[in-house]
């Protein structure tokens, strides 16, 4: 009878260890420089909604509008001496920054008729407004740099003074940044805890370096086809977050079960290719299982059209398939090699004791319909504050308050200019296709200019028919009677009027008394506006988020039902059984409805808040935060179920009974699936620490969700469940 493919791919792998460590080796030094080109390739900004109308709204400012006002970079200042002090150091400020490559236009406080709303109300805070075409990290850095002797003259004349740098883009920027120094600290924090688990577990040293050399090739594969896909599809700072978590974690799980397997085969008696194929045929068949299980859950994220969703999801896929090919295409020929030294020192093994996972289980399978009951309600109270969950959007509190962009936008509030970084862009059309400007369309801009104005939360409308106070209506239709003239006596005409003259752009700027929400309802009532004449069009960040979550609101269900089915289908495939997978999903659902509770009851309403770093409740939870973490940790979760059922099924062919079989698998998995789960929990929850508060959340909602799954799921409710059900289990294939 002819081997299974796994089978035969263990064996080839171990006659030819050495060729195949060279031709992984090859791979990964080439994958090597690409992987440090991701974070320069990361997007700093949203990509958009496809199809939504902020994203038609900034595709027209890009294609139809020379120099269209944008979001501005900032340079602030704010302290308790005049900030016009310092003029030479300010007009030297400018002129250098005007330098940057990309940097189009800087109005500065010290220039001839500079625009008075640049200076704070009380004479002690001054910005520099800097207009370019193009953002890009470096020049974030190059207009830091040449504002550096600016912020140093200032602090000499004021040590108290509050300067920064800030912007749409400059805090996109600094976010990455942000996000690459929780990565690393977390990872250099985990490398010790992580390696003395890992040689607890196996008492080896080179059974325990294993594991995260494989997690450490698998990131480095990730980045790489990250720093590919990049320029094409865009990804931001979550695509690097969510490889270095999963990567250390599934990395190391995947070959943690395959190194165990493989000793296992090796203390029967197996020699290193007998090993090597019986390992991949039974343990390498549930990798592979569980890998594919994972990237389902994850693929359900990239249908919803969003840039952070389809980071998560395009970032997790790549590090869970580069962890599945390590551990079935690397892994067994670096166990051959290493098989000397794999029981290494013999002196303090960590050897399972015999029968200590079948006592458990038989207290367990004799109480089964005590415990199964007590789970279950536990997991649903657990669940209860997700009745609490108010979505809203991120807003200051979100970030780091060390960051310059973040410091920039406090001082920029204290001149009253905090509406400045985030603008709405309001893109007005005739319908009939007419000169914006015509006799036929200034009537209408001037009666939807009144009404914007009309609006107590707008602070300030810059447009066409706004370009100074006090001008009336005749004095707009004598300009404009003259294009040319007008252009020449107001240049920011060129940014306000399309090249074809056929569409105007307002920035309606709100007062600083008006929240995130709050300007995303502004944004609402400017989109139902009555406007005869007009089509009105409104982009910007406020209208980003209402797009956003209008597009979430409308894919969700599809996303989640994919996931269920794609979830289901895989898992009865593999068992060829109805009750299994159906099981499976409604334990984690039961636990990734817990995680996510939990989630509401400390960061949302604030119970516990300062056992993660937080002040207070944040009152809200970003409505996408829950759908990532349902889908990231409904995969892991799904990892441990294919783990124990696998072994389950494979006890059956020679355990006396259903109860013997779980006594069985519970017996030969506990340990590596809790030393497995250990790790997932330490990784995780080092995330948990960080300073960006998604990050922080990804990272508690899935440790939460991962020891939930081993302590009450995978250890009690799972089999009791198992063996009330007994062989219905395995209906209709193998009963």
């Amino acid at each position: 009878m002819r081997e299974p493919l796994l089978h035969r791919l263990g064996a080839w792998l171990a006659r030819h260890p050495w060729r195949v460590v060279a031709a992984w080796a090859l791979i990964l030094a080439g994958a090597l420089p690409l992987a440090a080109l991701l974070p320069g390739r990361l997007a700093t900004e949203g990509a958009g909604v496809l199809g939504s109308e902020s994203f038609a709204v900034k595709q027209a400012l890009g294609r139809d509008f020379v120099n269209a006002p944008g979001e501005p970079w900032i340079v602030v200042w704010h302290g308790s001496r005049p900030a016009l002090e310092q003029r030479a150091a300010i007009a030297t400020a400018a002129a250098r920054i005007k330098a940057v490559p990309h940097v189009v236009q800087v109005w500065a406080p010290t220039d001839d008729h500079a625009d008075p709303r640049l200076l704070g109300a009380d004479g002690h805070g001054a910005c520099i407004l800097i207009s370019t075409d193009a953002g890009t990290s470096a020049g974030v850095e190059a207009v830091r740099a040449a504002a550096a002797p600016l912020r140093d003259a200032l602090a000499a004349a004021d040590p108290g003074v509050g300067f920064g740098m800030t912007g749409s883009f400059p805090l996109g920027n600094d976010l990455i940044k942000a996000t690459g120094a929780d990565s690393g600290r977390a990872e250099r924090l985990l490398l010790l805890p992580v390696l003395a688990l890992l040689l607890w577990v196996f008492g080896s040293p080179a059974a325990a370096a294993l594991p995260l050399l494989l997690a450490g090739a698998a990131s480095v594969l990730a980045f790489a086809g990250g720093a590919l896909i990049a320029p094409w599809l865009g990804v931001n700072a979550f695509f690097q977050t969510v490889v270095s978590m999963l990567g250390l974690a599934l990395g190391i799980d995947y070959a943690l079960l395959i190194t165990a397997r493989f000793r296992e085969r090796r203390r029967a008696g197996d020699d290193a290719e007998a090993a090597a194929a019986a390992t991949l045929a039974t343990a390498g068949w549930t990798v592979a299982c569980a890998g594919g299980v994972v990237v389902a859950s994850l693929s359900a994220l990239l249908p919803l059209g969003l840039m952070d969703a389809r980071s998560v999801g395009l970032g997790g896929a790549l590090v869970v398939a580069g962890a599945v090919a390590l551990a079935l295409g690397l892994l067994p020929a670096l166990l051959v090699l290493a098989a000397p030294w794999l029981e290494w020192p013999r002196r303090f093994p960590r050897e399972p004791k015999p029968g200590r996972w079948t006592a458990w289980s038989h207290a367990l399978l004799k109480w089964r319909w005590l415990v199964a009951p007590l789970a279950f309600v536990g997991l649903l109270v657990m669940a209860r504050p997700l009745s609490y969950f108010e979505p809203g959007v991120p807003d200051m509190r979100f970030y780091p308050p060390e960051l310059e962009s973040v410091k920039g936008v406090e001082v920029l509030a204290k001149l009253g200019h905090r509406g400045w970084t985030d603008p709405a862009q309001m893109l007005v059309r005739r319908k009939d296709g007419g000169p914006i400007l015509g006799p036929g369309g200034l009537g209408p801009l001037l009666a939807l200019s009144r009404a914007i104005h009309a609006d107590p939360r707008v602070g300030e409308l810059i447009g066409p028919v706004d370009l100074a106070a006090g001008l009336r209506p005749t004095h707009y239709a004598l300009l404009y009677a003259r294009p040319a003239e007008a252009i020449r006596r107001h240049p920011e005409l060129k940014g306000l009027v399309s090249a074809d003259g056929r569409s105007a752009v307002f920035q309606v700027i709100t007062t600083d008394m008006v929240d995130v929400n709050g300007a995303m309802a502004l944004t609402t009532a400017i989109r139902h506006l009555e406007a005869p004449g007009l089509e009105v069009q409104v982009g910007g960040l406020a209208a980003l988020n209402l797009d956003y979550d209008a597009q979430l609101a409308a894919t969700l269900p599809r996303a989640i039902g994919w996931l269920l089915l794609a979830t289901a289908v895989i898992l009865g495939l593999m068992f060829r059984a109805v009750l299994v997978p159906l099981k499976a999903i409604v334990l984690n659902l039961l636990v990734v409805g817990a995680s996510i509770g939990t989630l509401v009851w400390v960061f949302q309403l604030g119970h516990g808040a300062r056992w993660v770093g937080l002040n207070e409740g944040l009152g809200t939870l970003p409505t996408l935060v829950p759908m990532l973490v349902f889908c990231l940790t409904f995969g892991l979760s799904m990892d441990y179920e294919v783990f124990m059922i696998g072994r389950v099924r494979e006890e059956r062919r020679a355990a006396d009974g259903e109860e013997q079989a779980i006594a069985r698998g519970l017996e030969a998995t506990g340990g590596v699936i809790v030393a497995a789960a250990g790790i997932m929990v330490l990784v995780c929850g080092a995330f948990a620490g960080a300073h960006m508060i998604f990050v922080k959340l990804f990272g508690a909602g899935m440790a939460l969700a991962i020891l939930l799954d081993v302590t009450v799921v995978r250890l009690v409710l799972a089999p009791a469940l198992l063996a009330i059900a007994g062989r219905w289990n395995w209906w209709p294939g193998e009963r």
